[in-house]
């Protein structure tokens, strides 16, 4: 899911520190974190571009991209994190340990 053209500019470091996230703290630096939950599947999509969209500043002040992750049927975690190109948004699945 490509950033709208205008988020797609140089970005510059952010003094602030970003966080590490839960699902990997050992790899996987993330700044911004909001979870998009829903029942309804013809919402699904219209949720996480705006999702991403309240996301984009924070991304570019921290130089950062974003990912979407699938945690489970209808949930997904939309992160800003260093993982992803600043400017770019990739989508991801969680995959369960059997």
């Amino acid at each position: 899911m490509p950033l709208p053209a205008a988020a797609r500019r140089t970005c510059h470091p952010s003094p602030s520190e970003p966080r590490k996230s839960k699902m990997n703290p050992t790899s996987h630096t993330v700044g911004r974190v909001s979870t998009v939950s829903t029942k309804e599947a013809a919402r699904v999509d219209d949720l996480i571009t705006s999702t991403v969209e309240r996301l984009i500043p924070a991304a570019l002040a921290l130089n950062h991209g974003i990912r979407v992750t699938r945690t489970g049927p209808g949930t997904y975690l939309v992160e800003t994190t260093a993982d992803v190109a600043c400017g770019y948004t990739v989508d991801d699945h969680l995959v369960e340990a059997a």
